[in-house]
């Protein structure tokens, strides 16, 4: 093995592509990166480490933080419980809102956001440990996690003039972005296996899953099994490298005054 193939196996260069992608001449439109290998810390889960890339559309109220993930020949294939996978706009994003030195908005809310895209709860990677915690859960547990220290970290730099904030939190891949859809009811219960499922690759997705490193209190009288469960709920996009620049140019939030 040669140094190249030593620098290959790593994610660096992705991120490095991904980075000189948004400054080309044909670069998506409006975004630019602010930030790369940035540290952070949450001090709510005590984790922290670097952050590959942070990317902020004009005017500086969208931000995108993104996590690289280089891997090899392989595909992430995605399930939901219903088993057929309609778009959906909906995700959930950190919102900071200061309004007269006070913030009217400063948690995860869940918003309306283009591009559309299948939702999904289940992802299969092949050839990882079925006993461990699966890679992407993982992965994207962590994304969180850095997304609401990095909106915090920002927050302490607010005034009159910069106000607003809006972070995604999104895993860029190389790995093929496969969905399957199926019936229920095709599904064997002697031996757990799916007879009949279709698949087709798409360009990315939205992965939605009880990913949330803490949650804001719930009283006794606010509980409901539903309410816990979606307060546990995060969303992250998961986007091909090849469909990165044709995800940023169809990145849009609805009724963005709305919110803020």
């Amino acid at each position: 093995m040669n140094h190249e193939d030593v620098v290959n196996k790593s994610g660096f260069p992705l991120q490095i592509a991904l980075e000189n992608l948004i400054g080309r001449e044909q670069k998506p439109v409006g975004w630019r990166v602010i930030y790369s290998e940035h540290q952070w810390k949450n001090s709510d889960t005590n984790e922290s480490g670097f952050i590959d890339l942070v990317l902020e559309l004009t005017g500086g109220v969208i931000v995108l933080v993104i996590e690289c993930k280089r891997v090899y020949d392989s595909s992430w294939i995605f399930l939901n419980s219903k088993g057929e996978l309609n778009d959906r706009k909906h995700t959930k994003a950190w919102v900071s809102n200061l309004v007269n030195e006070e913030f009217k908005r400063f948690n995860w809310c869940d918003i309306t956001v283009l591009p559309s895209s299948p939702e999904c709860e289940y992802s299969i990677v092949s050839g990882q440990d079925p006993k461990s915690k699966p890679m992407l859960e993982r992965t994207a547990s962590t994304l969180i996690s850095s997304t609401e220290a990095f909106a915090k970290e920002q927050s302490k730099y607010f005034s009159r003039a910069r106000d607003k904030g809006l972070y995604f939190n999104v895993i860029v891949t190389t790995a093929d972005l496969i969905i399957g859809e199926f019936h229920p009811k095709s599904i064997s219960i002697s031996n757990g296996t799916i007879n009949g499922a279709k698949f087709h690759e798409v360009p990315f997705l939205r992965f939605r899953k009880q990913l949330q490193p803490h949650i804001e209190t719930i009283t006794k009288n606010s509980f409901d099994h539903s309410v816990l469960a979606k307060a546990k709920e995060n969303s992250v996009f998961v986007v091909n490298s090849k469909h990165f620049t044709e995800f940023l140019n169809s990145f849009n939030v609805d009724n963005l005054h709305s919110i803020l």
